[in-house]
Formats: structure tokens, sequence, C-alpha cells
């Protein structure tokens, strides 16, 4: 998913001209906006098109762009995109395609209007590669010239992978030449990289894209075949795997946007594939107002009336619901401009919450340790051969578990939507007292 950081925002400016959290808290973090109909807040927050152009700072412009080159790149390394799906597995490719597509056409859309970088945007017969190679050619001059005052981070540090993991020892294999070739770089995180995995986690790679690849259509299509093929080790590792590998460009080096994977994560990760060109430096760019978008959208989420009649009636909607509210700490620390590792953020955020509503933290972390999901052979071969998230989670809604809470070894607690709310409305005002102070 796109990091909505600049998306629909009317934030004030400090005198610098930077995002000002007081005038943004007007706009739209105030604690009372649960009366406001929830299609219209979306709508306000989501679609910036629509709004004047003079309401927004540059910078909004200039993360959003980022944000839709980044998912772009990552929706067509991880397969949903155009051909290769049709011709490797001869199954139609629509939502795979009109995803990605909906992504490159806002990235055109915002650079042509916003950034005015462009007159006009390509022609629609224009490759994918093409397209992603040109949209990076022209904000990475843009995304150096804006570079934030942060500290940069050196990946140098980092430790190389020892082995030990036959998975990634498949995947290693798979991608190393060609990461090679291109001068990228693959890191493991998370809790299969520190040694804390239990049977509830998935494989968490981190893939970072050079100049040398992002500037090359060919040498792209190239790495996007060669990723193609690792997704089927992902999803035999984890069945219920819900992202595929993470993706970062060195057109993301001056502003890092490390809301999906702040700067002290990669930290702790190790090396699977060492790059044959020196690792990079990372300026990591304000995130905080995307990170709030992140706790927004999950108490969204958890207020839907309509999902909340709904049962989870698959291991996939289980385990989603229990990262979703894992994660809330996390995005609440970044919201709060202290971007952390997930386990930290627990550390950090407990003691500021009341027991009766973290409970329901320490209730998925229970849930998360005696997970044992691990679905029949024929299913896990056929899950892993579609190698794509759109196609596996269809298949997954359309087989369903007998059993659930046997199969999981773990279940939901009955209330565990409730409480979660009181945990996401709590971290939120918390959130909205700290913008208007």
């Amino acid at each position: 998913m796109t990091h909505p950081a600049g998306r629909g925002m009317a934030a004030g400016r400090t005198a610098a001209g930077a995002l000002s959290w007081s005038g943004a808290a007007q706009a739209w973090l105030e604690p009372g906006d649960a009366a406001l109909p929830l299609l219209r807040r979306r709508a306000a927050l989501l679609r910036p098109e629509s709004a004047p152009r003079a309401a927004f700072p540059d910078r909004f412009w200039l993360d959003a762009c980022q944000d839709d080159l980044q998912r772009a790149l990552d929706l067509y390394l991880n397969g949903e995109f155009l051909g290769w799906g049709r011709r490797l597995l001869g199954w139609p490719m629509a939502a795979p395609r009109s995803g990605l597509r909906r992504t490159l056409d806002r990235a055109w859309h915002l650079a042509r209007e916003k950034l005015l970088l462009l007159r006009t945007g390509p022609d629609t017969g224009v490759p994918v590669p093409e397209q992603l190679a040109a949209l990076a050619g022209l904000l990475a001059p843009r995304l150096e010239s804006e570079s934030d005052a942060a500290p940069a981070a050196s990946l140098d540090a980092i430790a190389v992978w020892t082995g030990g993991v036959p998975v990634l020892d498949r995947v290693r294999d798979a991608l190393g030449d060609r990461l090679a070739e291109t001068g990228s770089l693959l890191l493991v995180h998370g809790s299969v990289a520190d040694g804390t995995a239990t049977g509830f986690s998935d494989l968490d790679l981190w893939l970072f894209v050079s100049q040398r690849a992002l500037a090359s259509p060919p040498r792209l299509a190239g790495l996007a075949r060669a990723c193609f093929g690792v997704l089927r080790h992902l999803y035999d590792h984890d069945p219920l795997q819900h992202h595929g590998l993470l993706v970062a460009s060195a057109a993301d080096v001056h502003r890092y946007p490390g809301t999906r994977l702040p700067v002290a994560a990669l930290r702790r990760a190790a090396v699977l594939t060492p790059a044959s060109a020196p690792p990079p430096v990372l300026r990591p760019r304000d995130a905080s107002l995307a990170s709030a978008m992140l706790l927004l959208n999950t108490l969204s989420w958890l207020r839907d009336p309509i999902l909340a009649r709904r049962p989870l009636a698959s291991p996939f909607a289980v385990k989603c619901a229990v990262s979703s509210v894992l994660l809330l700490p996390t995005h609440y620390e970044g919201a709060c401009g202290r971007p952390c590792y997930k386990g930290d953020a627990f550390a950090r955020v407990a003691p500021a919450v009341p027991p009766g509503v973290w409970s329901i933290v320490e209730d998925m972390t229970h849930l998360r340790a005696a997970w044992r999901y691990r679905p029949a052979a024929p299913r896990r071969w056929l899950l892993a051969a579609l190698r794509n998230p759109f196609l596996f989670r269809a298949a997954q809604a359309r087989l369903p578990e007998a059993s659930l809470a046997a199969r999981c070894g773990a279940t939901l607690p009955a209330d565990w939507r409730p409480r979660s709310l009181a945990l996401a409305e709590h971290l939120w005002r918390r959130v909205c007292e700290s913008a208007t102070t």
C-alpha cells in the first residue's frame, strides 16, 4: 500500500515552510473527527488532486510522487505487472494489472500537475520498466535537493547472514547473480533475522534497487523476472504471507520513506546478498504524518460497522488482523516522530497506556506465539505456485478452512475488535494532543 503522506491534508506551515502539526491538527487531527462520516473523511485525505494546488506545501506533492514511484516499483518487482503473469502462468492478471496501472497513472498525474516535472505523461503503450526509469530520473534531482536535515544512516555495519534457514539459502541462490550484476542489495529483517521467529512469522526481505538497475529498463525487467521466481519460496515458507519483497531504490536515498521499514529496523537486519557496490547511505525524511495516516487507517478499519459484522473466516484474515493490531504501537511512535523497531515500540508505548487497554496487545502476542497454522501439502503447493498476492488472497478466500481454531492453534478473543478499537482510539487521542501542543 502507498504511504499517504501529503494526501489531502490541509496542513499549515511554519515560518520555514515546513509542516506544522498545529495547522494539520486544525484541519484533520481533531479528536472529535469520529463524528465525521467515514467516506467523507477518507475522500478528503486520499484525493489530493481534487484540492487547490496552493493548499499544500510542495513537499507533500514530492512525498506523494515518491511514494507512488516506490509503490509501482514494489508492485512490479513482486509479480503484479503486465505480461509476465500471463506468459508464465497462463492466467488473466486483471487485478494486478489494474493495481499497477492505477499507481503509475497517479504517479504521472502528480508529477505532471503538481510538481510540473513534464508536460505530458507517457502513452499507455510504454513498457512499465521504461516508465519506472523515467519517473525515477525525473524525481531523483528533486528528492536530492529537498533532502531533510536528518542524520545520514549507513548500512555498511550490518552483519552478513551466516545461514541456518534453508529458505533463505534458496532465495540467495536464486537472486544472488542478478543482484551482483546490478549492484542491488537484499537484506533479511524481522524475527527470522534476529532469531525470534515463531510459527506466525513470515519472511521479511528488503530489496534495495541500485541506480544501475533503476536507470536501465532491461536490467530492471531482468530483476523483476528473478524476483518473480523468488516469490514461491516466500509463500512456501509461509502461505499466509501478506506481503512480498519490501522495495526501496536509489531514488529514495536522499529522502528515505521509512514508514514501512524504519532505519532502526534496518540496523537489525542481515545482508543476504552483498552488493557489488558500496551499501547505500540513507537520509530519512520526516514520516510522522505518514505514520499518523497509517494509524488513522487502522482506526477507520476498526470503526467500520460493515466490516465489524463480517467474521474472520480464514487463517489469512485472522493473521492480517493480528498483525494490524500489533503494528499500532509502531505507527504511534512514528506519528510522534520516533520511528523505531516494532519490539522497541512495545516497550516504549506500554507504560503510557492503561493496563486494561494494553491487554489486547498481550493477548495478540500470546496468540502469535501459539500460532501453528500450516496448510495441507496440496494447498501449500498451490498457494506457493501462485506467487502473487492478488491471486493468493483470492484463492485463500475461496478455500475456507474447517475448524479454524484447531488448525491455527489459537483463536482471537471474542471481544478483540472493541478492545483493539479502544487501543487505537487511545493512541490516536495522544497523537492529537501532541499535535496541538
